[in-house]
């Protein structure tokens, strides 16, 4: 693998015939790239961390199910004591030509470069036992420039660096230059919390999807002026120090504390959005709104209600859910009915997944809980890169 860009991945192997004859014929070879994968790319493998609790066996159980229903493989990681599937493991992959035209494929799975007090978060020894063996923005081409294997998507918080040789192996490779989002105003800092993409068919070949507090405050404000003021909400639920979660439409349009960090998401999410469009062109029409709203810990924004937007795509038209917990109106979630319509037009059918007690309240939802491997049908060395 390239470490750095102390040198450019090409070599050249000459063959001088001596003796009998003379001449010489030199062939320049080149080092694949790694590259990481993208939700355009199918679901083949989807991975969850496995715990003896009920919260992980629902979890799992409907993960599973999701992954049935889309035609992907599931798999469990054991013995981990790290349910962020996502964070501890990044899944990529070389290639070269094969004969008949096909590619010859290795899958890489990096070990996280996430520090914890203790050192290398523990849980990423898995890709050295279990496989032995970030989110990415799909392919593109917009202002004269092409990105046929996407870009990387990475969240920049000033006041927490990323380890400094992981950054440099990720650049070195060339092939999907990254792109940075303010995430310094969220608790995690990741930027699956606010933006997911979805496969489509149109000449991108996808939409974003990305996070409205505003339109998740219009919901409820117009279901309490129908009257529905009262309906409760995260009915059942409850926060991690055991108080209980459930509320009314009313109280929550009424919560200094969550209609606050909620306005103050609207914009920083707008910002966000700002950025993508002047680096890939997208325009309104491909950007579907997700609904939800957010509060604080520690000063930092996470998302109050289950956040819809962190979804994993486990087939090419199935997307995993985080269940909302929303108020139901005439026995219908009013949250998961406008995401289930806003996906409808795409094709895209979806399955809700439980994750409130092991992911939501703890500041993460289903893609933070997963990782995937993904079929690859581009040959990076026919995209001109």
């Amino acid at each position: 693998i390239r470490r750095d860009t102390s040198w450019d991945g090409y070599l050249n192997v000459t063959v001088t015939l001596t003796g009998g004859g003379t001449g010489s014929d030199t062939v320049r070879m080149r080092m694949s790239p790694v590259m990481l994968s993208h939700h355009v790319q199918d679901a083949t493998n989807i991975y969850v961390t496995s715990f003896n609790s009920s919260s992980s066996q629902l979890f799992r159980t409907d993960m599973s199910a999701a992954c049935t229903q889309g035609g992907s493989a599931y798999a469990e990681l054991t013995g981990l004591n790290d349910q962020w599937t996502q964070d501890f493991f990044e899944t990529g992959y070389v290639a070269m030509p094969a004969t008949g035209g096909a590619q010859k494929l290795i899958r890489v799975y990096f070990r996280s470069a996430n520090y914890t007090t203790s050192g290398l978060r523990q849980a990423g020894k898995v890709v050295y036992t279990y496989f032995q063996g970030k989110e990415t923005v799909p392919p593109y081409s917009y202002a004269g420039k092409s990105y046929p294997l996407g870009r990387i998507l990475r969240g920049s918080v000033p006041s927490f660096y990323p380890d400094q040789s992981f950054e440099a192996m990720l650049t070195a490779q060339g092939m999907q230059p990254q792109i940075f989002l303010d995430t310094s105003w969220l608790a995690v800092g990741h930027v699956d919390e606010t933006l997911s993409f979805v496969k489509v068919a149109s000449p991108r070949g996808w939409v974003m999807l990305a996070n409205d507090a505003a339109l998740a405050k219009t919901m409820l404000q117009n279901a309490q002026t129908q009257g529905y003021g009262s309906t409760p909400m995260f009915v059942g639920k409850t926060w991690s120090g055991g108080a209980s979660a459930q509320t009314t439409i009313s109280a929550v349009l009424a919560d200094a504390n969550v209609m606050g960090p909620s306005n103050e998401a609207i914009t920083e999410v707008n910002a966000q959005i700002a950025t993508m469009k002047a680096e890939t062109g997208i325009t309104d029409a491909e950007i579907v709104k997700i609904p939800f709203l957010h509060w604080k810990t520690g000063g930092y924004s996470v998302a109050y209600q289950p956040g819809t937007v962190n979804l994993t795509y486990v087939g090419p038209k199935t997307v995993a859910v985080p269940k909302p917990y929303g108020p139901k109106i005439n026995n219908i979630d009013i949250f998961e009915d406008q995401m289930v319509k806003a996906l409808a037009p795409y094709g895209i059918s979806v399955k809700f997944v439980e994750d409130w007690d092991l992911y939501h309240r703890l500041l993460g939802e289903v893609h933070c809980g997963s990782n995937a491997d993904r079929a690859v049908t581009t040959k990076w060395w026919e995209t001109g890169k």
